[in-house]
Formats: structure tokens, C-alpha cells, sequence
């Protein structure tokens, strides 16, 4: 478990001193307040969760593999932007018993981009995922986006509105 803790604090370190503190979501506000129930297995609309949203348009270029690590990523970074930008509100994800994952998609970059702007102006925690151009796209890509931990309360309406990935 210490190599695991020294990892994350690895990756915490890389994100201040490479980012500033920022993750690749550019400049938030400070984390807006929520307060959390803890150990409730039924969701709620404030219970804290993340958010994975890929880009519709790439869903066809995605094998299931693929799609899963691009998840993964963006549900990993808003973690980790989250543990340095609003420790607090990490912490109370991490203590939550069913740690809500939701994954929905966005029709294109444009959309993932006008996403990340709504967070970066309410102050959520979010991370841009940029698949690096090794094996399905020919270059740097933006796939998908990462939120959270949020509350649905929280999320913009038109966030909250995109249709669950099927």
C-alpha cells in the first residue's frame, strides 16, 4: 500500500508543479462548498460522483478496450485534480461506500469544450482527456472529459441532460 500512496503523491506533485495546480482544466475557481453524506448506498442528488463524457463522434473509432481507458483516464485525472484542488471534496467521494462512476457522451470536441468551461465557471473539479495518438487516432486527440466529485445538484442542466453511454 506505501508504493500506491507514494504513487498518488507522485502524481499530486506532477500536477502542481507542472500545471500550477490546474490539472489540464485550466484556471478554476475555487472549489465551490458541498457538504456529502457518507456510507448511503442509494444515490441521491447530493451524493458526491464522478463523470466520464466521451465524444459521441468517436464512438465508432473506439473498440470497447479503447473506450474503457479513455474512461478510465477521465474519471483518474478529475480524481486527482480534485485531491489538489478541493482535498475535502475528494475525501468525501473516497469515503462514500458506492463511489457513483456515471459515463454519458458529448456529440464532439466542441461540446466537451463548452462542458469544461461551464465547470472551470462553477469551480467543479474537472480533467481533459488527450488520447496521445499512439494506436487508434494518427495524432493528440481530445476524448473525453472528466467531473467530479460533483453532486447532480451541482452539474449545469445541459450536462446533466446528455444521454447515458450504452
Amino acid at each position: 500500500m506505501k508504493g500506491r500512496a507514494s504513487f498518488v503523491n507522485k502524481c499530486i506533485h506532477f500536477v502542481l508543479r507542472v500545471k500550477g495546480g490546474m490539472g489540464q482544466s485550466g484556471a478554476h475557481k475555487p472549489c465551490s462548498d458541498v457538504s456529502y453524506p457518507s456510507g448511503s448506498l442509494s444515490m441521491s442528488s447530493d451524493e458526491l460522483r464522478l463523470y466520464a463524457i466521451v465524444r459521441k463522434d468517436l464512438l465508432d473509432a473506439l473498440k470497447r478496450g479503447k473506450l474503457s481507458g479513455q474512461t478510465g483516464h477521465a474519471f483518474e485525472g478529475a480524481l486527482l485534480t480534485a485531491q489538489v484542488e478541493c482535498p475535502e471534496r475528494a475525501q468525501g467521494y473516497l469515503a462514500t461506500q458506492g463511489r457513483a462512476k456515471i459515463t454519458k457522451y458529448a456529440k464532439n470536441a466542441a461540446a466537451i469544450e463548452r462542458i469544461r468551461t461551464a465547470c472551470d465557471e462553477l469551480g467543479l473539479p474537472c480533467h481533459l482527456v488527450v488520447d496521445e495518438g499512439r494506436t487508434v487516432f494518427p495524432e493528440p486527440t481530445l476524448t473525453a472529459i472528466g467531473i467530479g466529485p460533483v453532486t447532480r445538484a451541482e452539474l449545469p442542466a445541459f450536462i446533466d441532460k446528455l444521454q447515458l453511454l450504452d
